[in-house]
């Protein structure tokens, strides 16, 4: 009998220790979700790096340094392309030493697009095994519009894999066939609709590459997926063929960055904003569209900024409703270590969310409750409860008319990383709060007494 209840309570503390589910949008279709249901606000980076441990593309950044360097500041999202081409050898730098592996073997010189390179799907299953134990989400993008692109760069179209001119034998002719100017991220080339439905010609080999990478990962519940990185003139209809694909074998969320928006999109990223005002200004017009929406700046001057800059946007972002944040591969040095500044202030926010225990997916964007509020944010839900980022103002005014009892607040510094002490206020008026004495920007987090709601 001991054995069999041992047996028992073995299986139920296995049980416990299964996976919930997976990374899939949460029913406020405003943000994600983690397997174990909890929401969550994306907080990391993306990094252009090999798949591949041990190799390098054209920067020493590496994804294991992102994510064990990363998670001691909280970050707990990072974006994974496994469409980098061929790169390095024979280069000037270190980094250069050894071409980088792709997805497909390459015999004397050329990619064979029938043949896995073992490396390289090893590489992807050690980093989500790696992320997995830090506690971090890997976005991965199944293919990338970049190398795929015109110029002379070795991860332009003239050395990815996908061109005939690099390809052991002819697999499904010249992509390049209809314009004919080195740049296949148009339609009708790369995004060949007919193919990809009906598994023919270069759709075979897209699906192919979608099968392996969702095989690989099917094991991890820290994974969900994007179509590609920077896909900039896919179809809608192109986009929504390969979001169908995917989400007939998982249940894995999959998003989307660059073309036209696919109608059966679980979210969707942008690349664009070259200041913390373009954050505020675009979550301002493309959040609350019925998927989350967050900002991933790439190739825009803000993926350059101070840490200043960056802290205000990713509280811009939380603070405007985003899905999330992420930084482009700057946010590390050429030494490839992380820039601590900048992750302090990100796991600042990081913090700010666990220790106020803010319902955030329950909030969305009502930047009128706050004064100034061309340049300040405010999220809230109803009359309950509300969170305030101010750039710089020394004080504000926030609207608490619909709040009917008392309220308890906290003002927050977001660079020092410290909390005020606890205030009641009395709802039913705008109260003024004033800045911290020393902070930069800050930010407010209302709560109405649980009272009010009838909660104990």
């Amino acid at each position: 009998m001991k054995t069999l209840i041992a047996v028992i309570a073995a299986v139920l503390f296995l049980a416990g220790q299964a996976s919930a589910g997976e990374i899939t949008v949460h029913s406020s279709k405003r943000y994600f979700q983690a397997a174990s249901g909890k929401p969550v606000f994306l907080l990391g980076y993306y990094c252009w790096a090999s798949v591949a441990p041990g190799y390098y593309i054209e920067s020493p950044q590496r994804y294991a340094d992102m994510i064990t360097n990363g998670a001691p500041h909280k970050i707990n999202y990072i974006r994974f392309s496994l469409g980098i081409n061929a790169l390095g050898g024979g280069g000037k730098h270190y980094w250069d030493a050894r071409k980088t592996p792709t997805p497909f073997m390459y015999i004397n010189g050329k990619a064979d697009l029938d043949k896995w390179n073992p490396i390289f799907w090893d590489g992807l299953k050690y980093h989500a095994e790696l992320a997995k134990r830090h506690g971090v989400m890997l976005h991965v993008c199944l293919f990338d519009g970049v190398d795929i692109r015109g110029g002379d760069r070795a991860h332009r179209w003239i050395n990815s894999y996908w061109n005939i001119d690099n390809q052991v034998r002819d697999f499904y002719g010249d992509l390049d066939v209809i314009t004919n100017d080195g740049n296949t991220d148009e339609n009708g080339e790369f995004y060949r609709v007919r193919d990809f439905a009906n598994n023919t010609g270069v759709g075979y080999y897209q699906r192919k590459i979608i099968d392996k990478a969702l095989a690989v990962t099917a094991p991890y519940d820290n994974i969900f997926y994007e179509i590609g990185n920077e896909m900039m003139d896919s179809r809608a209809d192109w986009n929504s063929l390969v979001i169908e694909y995917v989400k007939s074998k998982t249940k894995k969320a999959i998003t989307q960055n660059g073309g036209r928006l696919a109608y059966n999109a679980d979210g969707c990223a942008e690349h664009n904003p070259n200041t913390p005002d373009d954050v505020k200004k675009s979550l301002e017009s493309l959040t609350g569209k019925g998927y989350p929406f967050w900002l991933d700046p790439d190739g825009s001057r803000l993926g350059r900024g101070t840490p200043d800059d960056l802290r205000r946007a990713v509280w811009y972002s939380f603070a405007g409703g985003a899905a999330g944040w992420g930084s482009f591969n700057t946010s590390f040095d050429r030494r490839g270590m992380l820039k601590t500044e900048t992750a302090v202030y990100y796991g600042n926010l990081a913090e700010f969310i666990e220790e106020s225990g803010v319902r955030f997916w329950e909030m969305v964007p009502h930047h009128g409750l706050v004064s100034n509020n061309k340049v300040n944010s405010c999220i809230s839900k109803d009359a309950y409860e509300y969170v305030v980022y101010v750039l710089a103002d020394p004080s504000v005014e926030v609207n608490l008319q619909d709040v009917t009892e008392k309220a308890i607040c906290r003002i927050y510094d977001t660079k020092a990383g410290v909390w005020g002490a606890e205030q009641e206020v009395q709802g039913g008026r705008l109260r003024k709060f004033e800045k911290p004495a020393g902070a930069d920007d800050w930010a407010i987090h209302i709560k109405a007494e649980p009272v009010r709601l009838g909660v104990r």
